[in-house]
Parts: C-alpha cells; structure tokens; sequence
C-alpha cells in the first residue's frame, strides 16, 4: 500500500534504512522517491557481482548492517515490524552498504501479539508461524533474518530444490525442513576456509535465529552484538575442517506452550483468519494467500509477491 509506505518511511531515518525523499500520489505517476543505491538488491548482488567483490568479509559486513537497521525498527515505539525480510527487499549501495527497503506491508506492533494478513512474506523467507496462520510477533524478522544469514554465508538460495512455494510451505510448515546447517555445506566450509571461528558461530547464530519456538528466537540486539564479534573473527582462522559444530537439535524441539498448530480450513477451503486472544476473528481474509491450495499458483513461480522495483 503506497500510503502506508510513505507514512512509514517518512518517519525513519538510520544508516541502514533506505532514505525517503519524496512522493507523488497523483495517478496516474504514483511513485515513492528514494535514495539511489546503484547496485540494486542484495538478491541482485548475491548471484551478479564478481566473486571477489564478495569476499568473508564484505558478506559479514552486509549481515551486520542488515541487523543493525531491523534492530532500529524493533526499538521503535511501538516496534516496527517487516512482515517481508528478504534480499530482494535490502537495497545495495555503490560501496556495498546496506538499505532495508520495502515498507508496504510492514506493521506497528501495538499488541502483545501482532495478526497476520493476507500474502504476508515469502515463503523461502518467511516463519512456520505465518505460514500456520498463528498469532505472532516480531520474531518473524528474526526467523527471515536467519533464512538471509544462511543464503548470504552459504552463496546459494534457500530451498532451491523445490520448484514453486506450495513444496516450499509443504517442507517448513508440514515437515519442518530447514536449509543444511552451514558447517555441513563443503562449499561453504571451503568459502569460509580461512574464517572457521566466524562461520561456526554464523552456524549457531543461524540456527537459534530459525528455532521453531518464537520466543526462543534472539532479538536484533543480541543478534547484532553477536555478528560485531564474528566480524572480528574473520580472516583470523582456523580452517572450518579442524572444528566440530554440536549436534543440530530437531527442527520440531519445541515447548507446549508455543507448538505452531496447523491452520484451520473452512467450509469454502479458505483459511481461516487470525483471532485475538479471546478467540474472535480479526480480518474476514484468509491469512496467507499461498497457504490455501485452491489458490491459483503458477507451477513455476518461486515468490508469493512481485519484488519492489528500485529505479533510478
């Protein structure tokens, strides 16, 4: 939602976020003016730049700034929560610095727990609990931070195997299938090969980022905190083959008290909409579009949104 965007963008103002300059709302030129960041996505950069443009430590300082712009959002009042942390939605600048962008279905957290809406994320990126169509916080950022986290340490796209998003919500939500642990991937040990200590603890990191269990989830502050000291880690050794990660818990661990539960289907085989704490319903949608199989989903579509297009 174009107004939605402008009134969150117009109030921000970090480093890591991208710079509002201006709107037009005037159809048919409706438009949003941002800072130009020349090298476009960090999804664009991953797979174009020259391989040593992106070296250890240009990838752990892009991961560094990306956290450093989430946790500003999150120390807003009320927080501000992305719903859609991915790379096609952090902008790259000529020297590499990072921009989070995209702001059109972000949402103030004014409630314990924030509700879903429809087409919330992408389902590469985006938490069991959305796909669920359960109640949630601001921990979704955290779980897409950490699906960021694995591609931008292991160069390769989360869940490339599968061949559209209904596979991709069938393996997180129903089977809970999570990328390789990083210090299992031989490419990555051998990108990292100079960096162990870095890339075990980016191993760590990753996997409490994408605990099943929301509140078992770091914030952005302590995601932060973690990512200055792995930076200094880096170039500093050992080779990734002389250290042995501990055993990876099951992706299904989880208290009682917070188990996604499966989402509910109504008589029309839509998806039922979220509820507030005493039950009631809170939108007439469905929570997420793609959850629903009667949906019209092109088989080879990869994306439950269109990216944002950043021109100059």
């Amino acid at each position: 939602d174009l107004n939605l965007e402008i009134a969150i963008l117009r109030n921000l103002r970090h480093p890591n976020v991208v710079l509002f300059m201006g709107s037009c709302r005037v159809p048919p030129d409706m438009c949003i003016v941002m800072e130009y960041c020349p090298r476009g996505s960090l999804d664009k950069v991953l797979y174009e730049a020259p391989p040593a443009q992106l070296d250890c430590k240009r990838r752990m300082k892009m991961l560094l700034q990306t956290a450093r712009g989430m946790q500003f959002l999150h120390s807003l009042t009320p927080p501000l929560v992305h719903r859609d942390l991915k790379p096609g939605n952090l902008l790259v600048t000529n020297n590499y610095d990072i921009k989070v962008c995209d702001f059109g279905i972000s949402m103030s957290k004014t409630k314990t727990v924030a509700s879903a809406t429809a087409s919330v994320g992408t389902p590469q990126y985006a938490a069991p609990e959305i796909m669920m169509n359960n109640t949630y916080t601001e921990k979704i950022d955290v779980w897409s931070f950490g699906m960021i986290l694995w591609e931008v340490v292991a160069a390769q796209r989360p869940f490339a195997h599968f061949s559209n998003v209904l596979q991709v919500i069938n393996a997180v939500v129903m089977k809970g299938e999570r990328p390789p642990p990083l210090m299992e991937i031989p490419s990555t040990r051998a990108l990292w090969r100079d960096s162990g200590e870095a890339l075990l603890g980016l191993h760590r990191l990753q996997l409490e980022c994408t605990d099943t269990d929301a509140t078992r989830r770091p914030s952005f502050d302590s995601i932060q905190a973690t990512l200055e000291k792995l930076f200094a880690l880096v170039g500093r050794g050992p080779d990734p083959e002389s250290l042995t990660p501990e055993p990876v818990p099951k992706a299904w661990e989880t208290n009682s008290a917070n188990q996604v539960q499966p989402f509910e289907r109504t008589s029309d085989s839509s998806v039922s909409g979220p509820k507030d704490e005493g039950g009631e319903p809170l939108s007439s949608g469905p929570a997420y579009a793609l959850a629903n199989p009667s949906a019209r989903i092109d088989d080879t579509a990869v994306m439950a949104r269109p990216e944002a297009k950043h021109t100059a």
